[in-house]
């Protein structure tokens, strides 16, 4: 399959630069609402010329990502997103319909599903069966939790591939990456660049929280936070 799409419009300075940090290993859109994540992750895709592309977004998100293919490509970029309030096994064989006819007609897409649905069976095992070119985290403080189910299987399905192939290409976008403190981080980056922080939740509190309060297990300040920056760094 080829990637036969492209942008219909000229990129601003911040997206051009989104666009090449984000095209080689991946990357985190920090950006504020309204300067572009999601015309900025369209052009990572027209770049590297990506024909299957998994978004997972909040559920509100799902009609979003085809109005703004519809705007913003020409081409054959086909969007398929798993709206709806049938039982998750109906939309997960209507989507997957609408994917083998993409692949028949040798028509790229990119299939959104939202986070409360992907980790759910029968979907989790079907999209773990696609080669995706792109996996993309919208609002992506929803895998933040460490121990979440969101969390652990975003990272599955991104670093954890299938012998003989290509790992995705990660990229997360969120307005308010660190929305709460600097432990948001971990779950994100570990879906990003698992090698930033690591692995060990533990490890990384630990190096960079600070604990105190009842029984020492409250987290009262933090630590370290020049080379936690340094790290976060393009």
């Amino acid at each position: 399959m080829k990637a036969k799409y492209t942008l219909n419009k000229s990129l601003w300075k911040h997206q051009s630069r989104g666009v090449q940090l984000g095209r080689e290993v991946g990357h985190v859109f920090n950006m504020d609402m309204g300067t572009g994540k999601t015309l900025t992750t369209l052009g990572v895709a027209v770049e590297i010329g990506a024909c299957r592309i998994l978004n997972l977004c909040p559920k509100v998100a799902l009609d979003v990502w085809p109005r703004e293919i519809h705007k913003h490509v020409e081409g054959d970029l086909v969007g398929i997103s798993m709206t709806g309030t049938r039982p998750l096994a109906r939309r997960t064989k209507d989507a997957f319909q609408g994917i083998r006819r993409c692949e028949l007609h040798d028509r790229p897409y990119i299939l959104s599903v939202n986070y409360e649905a992907f980790w759910r069976e029968p979907l989790l095992k079907m999209l773990y069966e696609i080669p995706w070119d792109i996996i993309v985290c919208d609002e992506s403080r929803k895998i933040k939790a460490p121990q979440g189910v969101q969390s652990k299987n975003a990272y599955a399905l991104e670093n954890l591939c299938r012998p003989g192939r290509t790992r995705p290409l990660p990229l997360a976008l969120d307005g308010t990456f660190l929305a709460h403190s600097m432990l948001d981080a971990f779950g994100q980056m570990r879906f990003v660049a698992p090698q930033v922080f690591g692995m060990s939740y533990f490890m990384f509190e630990k190096r960079y929280a600070i604990k105190g309060g009842f029984e020492n297990k409250q987290v009262v300040g933090f630590q370290n936070v020049d080379e936690f920056q340094e790290r976060l760094a393009p």
